[in-house]
């Protein structure tokens, strides 16, 4: 009985971890292939042919092996797929807030593609509304930011827009949803 349980414990096999099994993989990877492509020159000997041939199925068991270590373990999918179930927020965001920063008038695709990139935001966010701060000091003109206020106020994510650094105010872009602000914090604050 005790000659059996030494015998077990010479022939049991330390249990290695990942790393050393991924090294090992590769080094066997590397030598059959060493072997195949070294034994390819001497075909014509039997000895060089088998061994030619038993190198290529080395080589595809170590590839396969090694493939094998790099899948997730079942842990991490089982994780992952969970992950991937989760409920949404109980409680969404209320609003979330950016800025934007007019230099020049725009033509219809840019406003097209920044209601895309908005829309977007708000999506991956999952807040109920986006509010955005529009600094306009720079542009000469009212038109441009009327007629982004405009497009903004017919998308039902729209929260609050804070107009900044203009004297234009248009009763007909101006709503409750919509003010024009002299300084830069009040804009901030009212609009985040």
């Amino acid at each position: 009985m005790q000659n059996e349980n030494s015998i077990a414990k010479r022939l049991s096999v330390p249990k290695m971890d990942l790393d050393t099994k991924k090294e090992i993989a590769k080094i066997g990877m590397a030598t059959s292939l060493g072997l195949v492509t070294v034994t390819s020159f001497f075909m014509h000997n039997k000895f060089s042919k088998n061994l030619h041939i038993g190198a290529g199925f080395a080589l595809i068991g170590f590839c396969v092996w090694h493939h094998l270590l790099y899948q997730p373990s079942a842990k991490v999918q089982k994780e992952a797929s969970k992950r991937g179930k989760e409920k949404p927020l109980a409680h969404p965001l209320q609003s979330i807030y950016t800025e934007l920063v007019l230099k020049e008038k725009f033509t219809q695709k840019a406003l097209r593609s920044f209601l895309d990139t908005l829309s977007t935001l708000h999506k991956e966010s999952g807040a109920l509304a986006l509010n955005l701060l529009i600094d306009v000091q720079l542009l000469q003109e009212s038109q441009p930011w009327e007629t982004l206020v405009g497009a903004l106020k017919e998308e039902s994510w729209m929260g609050k827009i804070a107009l900044f650094g203009t004297n234009h105010q248009e009763e007909s872009v101006l709503a409750k949803d919509v003010r024009y602000f002299t300084d830069y914090q009040e804009a901030k604050q009212w609009a985040s």
